[in-house]
């Protein structure tokens, strides 16, 4: 029961049932690690990034994966700590190159640095590893549209709009580029 809770979407349940586990002596490095990594995914999702970055921190100290690195570097993001999430997306893709998540954060990381070559290199990869999710194409867009690509960024808003009809930033942008 305790792991259906960390492992769940109810963030209050998901803190109380990880740090349960955490606190059984019984449990193994990799279970270990993938509790203090859903504790870490649980206080990030309820605003608390410095015990975020801390738990997920002790995950990758107990079986280091790309998925803990790649989470703690979301945390990272959201604090606005642009340098330290590319360093763990780097370690993260370094760590498993087919995760198209890595590649699209390290995108939009690199994008809100300013660094949009950098970061369209990285969407050309992410839209090749997971080109059906919309937010990819989205993430493109936002670049090419940073670049003065003002076609290629129509084209991916466009695009990301024929996956998800809804996404409020690709209409946005469409809006913007358009002014329809």
């Amino acid at each position: 029961m305790r792991w259906n809770h960390c492992r769940g979407e109810d963030t209050p349940a998901a803190l109380q049932g990880c740090s349960e586990l955490l606190s059984d002596t019984a449990i193994d490095a990799e279970g270990r690690s993938e509790a203090q990594r859903r504790l870490g995914l649980a206080q990030r999702k309820n605003g608390d990034l410095d015990l975020a970055i801390a738990s997920l921190g002790d995950s990758i100290q107990s079986h280091a994966t790309a998925t803990a690195y790649a989470d703690r570097a979301t945390a990272y993001l959201l604090k606005g700590d642009f340098a330290t999430a590319i360093a763990d997306y780097d370690e993260a893709i370094k760590r498993d190159a087919n995760n198209g998540e890595s590649w699209n954060n390290r995108a939009w990381t690199h994008y809100k640095m300013g660094a949009h070559k950098k970061a369209l290199a990285d969407a050309n990869q992410a839209v090749k590893l997971i080109g059906d999710k919309a937010y990819v194409w989205d993430t493109r867009g936002h670049i090419n549209e940073a670049l003065g690509e003002r076609a290629a960024a129509e084209a991916d808003f466009l695009k990301a709009l024929t996956i998800d009809p809804g996404l409020a930033s690709s209409k946005s942008g469409v809006k913007r580029l358009t002014g329809r």
